[in-house]
């Protein structure tokens, strides 16, 4: 007599992946092989959708860093993601040479009103330095 079949609640994988688990976390929290897990035919499909619903929440609060300048927290995001590693690196070169810039002026008293205006150019890797606007 075959064991009986385990049942599988898709709410709680949908949860689970939208959370950030992945197959082989699913499967241990829910006592069963990830093989079960991919035998059954709406896993897959319920998975992706719960995995979806957490890449997005990532690209938001990425980009919700990006807009708030904290470039520390972005590139530990990035390198977890493994997206963009060294582009952000050399974001984060140009920042650190604007805030030297910012301090050097500061201390200079270069501008009466302590007000800067701030121009960042970023150029893809590989672009042509001598292109015109």
């Amino acid at each position: 007599m075959a064991r009986p079949r385990k049942v599988i609640d898709m709410d709680i994988v949908e949860k689970l992946a939208s959370e950030g688990y992945t197959v082989e976390e699913i499967a241990a929290k829910m006592d069963v092989n990830r093989s079960t897990l991919y035998r059954r035919k709406k896993f897959l499909e319920t998975y992706y959708k719960g995995y979806y619903k957490f890449n997005t929440k990532v690209k938001d609060a990425i980009n919700k860093k990006i807009q708030a300048g904290d470039v520390k927290t972005l590139l530990y995001l990035a390198d977890k993601r493994k997206i963009y590693k060294t582009e952000l690196e050399e974001i984060e070169l140009k920042m650190k040479e604007i805030e030297l810039k910012i301090k050097e002026k500061q201390l200079n008293n270069d501008d009466t009103d302590g007000n800067f205006d701030i121009v960042v150019t970023l150029k893809k890797k590989g672009s042509d330095d001598n292109e015109q606007d």
